[in-house]
């Protein structure tokens, strides 16, 4: 009576919800499996740079024969064809998310068995300013930065950097010229807690010494 009542029941998913039945046919230990299979896939991107703009292309590697990857952010499928793929044309400054599923009639087909969350950086196309002469290594002055700015945020940014560096270099300045009278005053007044002491400790041992020498003779 109870197996009547499970397949009348699968039967009714299997009409009004046939993907929900798929999912249900997929025997765990192949879901398993296909999961450990999608994981070893791997990616990288590389961008192109045309007319002051970059567009980003992704590539998966390692790709198990039978597996499909789904763009869920546009919607686009790309089954297997060869174990390497790569996807052209995606835009900078965005997320993308893969989903990995399998094309066998196991019943596992309808699951996604992993997701590669892609986030591509922003271009920073004001890199090659005149203004990031000298300063390369600043965070606004690289290729690929975590915000976007108009060009008017990112001069003053910039600007306000170089400020910094040009008030740090008088205090490097004054320190190279100090005499060495001043500088042995300074360390004098930052450690004089312990030379203090040292002096009046030496100073009496040789006060003793001389007049026990003094009472000798």
């Amino acid at each position: 009576m109870k197996k009547g009542r499970k397949i009348v029941i699968i039967f009714v998913l299997f009409v009004c919800c046939p993907k929900t039945v798929k999912a249900l046919l997929c025997e765990n230990v192949d879901k398993v499996r296909y999961q450990d299979l999608a994981k070893n896939i791997s990616y990288s991107y590389d961008a192109v740079e045309k007319n002051g703009d970059v567009k980003f292309t992704v590539t998966f590697s390692n790709i198990p024969k039978g597996f499909a990857i789904k763009n869920a952010t546009l919607n686009d499928w790309y089954s297997y064809k060869k174990s390497e793929l790569k996807i052209a044309n995606l835009k900078s400054n965005k997320n993308y998310r893969f989903d990995i599923y399998v094309e066998t009639d196991d019943g596992c087909d309808n699951i996604s068995m992993y997701t590669f969350n892609v986030n591509l950086p922003y271009y920073n196309k004001y890199y090659t300013d005149s203004l990031c002469k000298g300063i390369e290594q600043y965070k606004l002055c690289q290729k690929w930065v975590n915000a976007q700015y108009t060009y008017d945020e990112w001069k003053k940014q910039v600007n306000k950097y170089r400020e910094s560096l040009q008030q740090e270099r008088p205090n490097e300045e004054e320190e190279n010229t100090k005499s060495w009278i001043e500088k042995l005053i300074e360390i004098y007044g930052k450690t004089y807690y312990i030379i203090l002491p040292l002096i009046i400790g030496i100073g009496g041992i040789i006060i003793y010494v001389y007049n026990r020498k003094r009472d000798l003779f």
